[in-house]
């Protein structure tokens, strides 16, 4: 036993050594439990995007279905599947903004192209029930809805042969809502088509505001600019389409920044429309497709966030690499590669706040696409994918 007075004394030269020595060792110890655990899957020397920003040189781990990490190359992590990432960019699943899926199988032709994730724009209860059911599955896409969009009595939405709900003299813009919550839908889709019987400004308002009070998003179908900034003084948080009549004033464009709007324009949609429009000589003035690509580039100079999406199947456009077409698109009316990646994957979880799709993170699902990593300077690589991966697990190589 030592004299009380050398306590501080073996406490300075024996005990804090071994503290430090034994914290040290234990360090030591989990490092090489983190560095020695098993993966499922490892994606090595990749390059990441990640929905929003750009790694270079990362390993990126994989256990049950989802991120498990990211570290630095080389991580020295173990893994039961091992893919040499080197010159490859690894980029989360594509989300289509845009899309009228009905059966499974428009959600497994979309997946096989990497567009692991559909928002559909105005749909039947049916689809919404069936669809959802294979969000987890690894074949198919992950689907979110909107069941029938709001619309009046022979209003656009109504002419598909399909039961579609109706905002009428029995059934108010909030009652539309209300039901439509009761279904499960992920957002509410309003239409204003005015070549058509179509809903009131008030009407639009009323349904706006009941979306909002049960938090969903209200996005709206569109087609004419001047309806455009009503829909923007509506309240409405994104349009689904871009208006195709003629170009924006700068006034109404400076509205809709101020309203905090987003915008999917259906680039492909449109210019597909405007080939029909002008050779059935429809008797009507349309922008064309040179015009369109400026107007999406000021709707993008201007700070407006741009999502990308397709529309499908109108005007015969698939579910699933047409939307590669759509970003080729996109970088030909201003953006970057990069930019229009972000348009099809962060941009949109960001818009509609889907917590499943658009971003890679430890934690998040698992949902990846393997690219050449020139695709960043060649919007057009996006079509030369190496893997396609769902929660983990492949559905396409190369």
């Amino acid at each position: 036993m030592w004299p009380a007075r050398t306590l501080p004394i073996v406490a300075k030269f024996v005990f804090a050594p071994l503290l430090v020595l034994f914290t040290l060792l234990l360090s030591n110890f989990f490092n090489q439990q983190v560095y020695a655990q098993t993966a499922d899957l490892l994606i090595t020397n990749v390059a990441l995007f990640d929905g929003q920003d750009i790694r270079y040189t990362v390993d990126v781990s994989v256990s049950d279905g989802q991120i498990a990490q990211i570290l630095e190359h080389p991580s020295g992590i173990e893994a039961k599947q091992q893919v040499d990432g080197s010159e490859q960019l690894l980029i989360p699943g594509l989300v289509n903004a845009h899309v009228h899926a009905w059966f499974p199988d428009h959600l497994k032709e979309a997946a096989r192209s990497g567009v692991l994730s559909m928002l559909d724009m105005h749909g039947s209860v049916f689809s919404l029930e069936l669809l959802r059911k294979l969000r987890d599955s690894t074949q198919y896409a992950t689907y979110y809805g909107a069941g029938g969009g709001m619309t009046v009595p022979e209003g656009h939405g109504t002419q598909f042969g399909m039961p579609t709900p109706v905002v009428n003299r029995n059934t108010s813009p909030t009652e539309f809502v209300n039901e439509r919550a009761e279904e499960g839908v992920d957002y509410i889709k309003i239409l204003r088509e005015p070549s058509m019987a179509t809903l009131t400004e008030a009407q639009i308002r009323e349904g706006v505001a009941a979306a909002h009070e049960l938090d969903l998003l209200a996005v709206a179908h569109v087609s004419r600019v001047e309806d455009a900034s009503m829909l923007a003084r509506s309240g409405i948080d994104g349009l689904v389409h871009i208006w195709y009549d003629q170009s924006i004033t700068e006034e109404r464009l400076d509205s809709l920044v101020e309203a905090d709007i987003f915008v999917v324009p259906t680039c492909l949609t449109n210019m597909l429309f405007y080939d029909y429009a002008y050779r059935e000589d429809l008797p009507r003035a349309y922008m064309d497709s040179t015009q369109l690509l400026r107007e999406i580039g000021r709707l993008h100079q201007a700070g407006i966030p741009i999502l990308a999406g397709t529309d499908p199947p109108n005007l015969g456009i698939n579910y699933g690499s047409d939307l590669y077409r759509e970003l080729e698109l996109l970088v030909m009316a201003g953006l970057t590669p990069v930019e229009a990646i972000r348009a099809a994957t962060g941009v949109i979880s960001d818009a509609f706040g889907l917590e499943d799709a658009g971003y890679l993170g430890p934690g998040k699902y698992a949902d990846m696409i393997l690219l050449p990593v020139a695709v960043l300077e060649d919007i057009s690589l996006i079509r030369e994918p190496e893997y396609i991966w769902k929660r983990g697990i492949s559905i396409k190589t190369r």
